[in-house]
């Protein structure tokens, strides 16, 4: 059982960590979203999916350990959760294990605000993008009229194509 509950706090310190890297890595995006800087908000993008993908691979082993130390406790089944199994484990591991609850819940919560705040700034760059885009004649609403003159020639102004502007989506 100690072999299990120690096996289980390794898995979750990796998980923690995988967390505060997924935590400071929405913290750059967040800063190349402000800088309007779209290399590195591609690379951070990059980064943040090889974490997650980490994350989500390594969450299947945290669950069937967690199976496992639940079924040699004893405990019901729907008591498959790290509180319940901290109300049911003794010292040292209900202290071991609480801590990296209070963790990954602190660093799930800070991860939250962060996207949230940037998604935000995404929207208004979004917004500001439409307007201009607007405002140069090039949204999708465009009129077609005058793009050629009687002849078939080219006005004398011409514009900027909006399939060249949407060119990269």
């Amino acid at each position: 059982m100690n072999a299990l509950l120690d096996k289980l706090c390794e898995i979750l310190d990796a998980e923690l960590v995988r967390q505060e890297t997924i935590l400071s890595i929405c913290r750059k995006k967040r800063d190349a979203i402000r800088a309007v800087d779209v290399e590195a908000l591609e690379a951070r993008t990059a980064a943040l999916e090889a974490v997650l993908r980490e994350s989500i691979e390594a969450e299947t082993e945290r669950h069937r350990t967690l199976r496992l130390v639940v079924q040699q406790l004893g405990l019901p089944e729907e008591g498959e959760t790290l509180s319940s199994l901290i109300r049911a484990v003794p010292e040292p591991w209900k202290s071991r294990l609480h801590h990296f609850q209070h963790k990954l819940r602190e660093t799930l919560q800070a991860t939250r605000l962060v996207t949230r705040a940037y998604a935000s700034e995404l929207r208004y760059h979004l917004h500001l993008c439409g307007q201009h885009v607007a405002h140069l004649g090039l949204d999708s609403r465009e009129s077609k009229v005058g793009l050629y003159d009687t002849r078939g020639g080219r006005p004398e102004r011409m514009g900027v194509s909006s399939m060249l502007v949407n060119q990269r989506g």
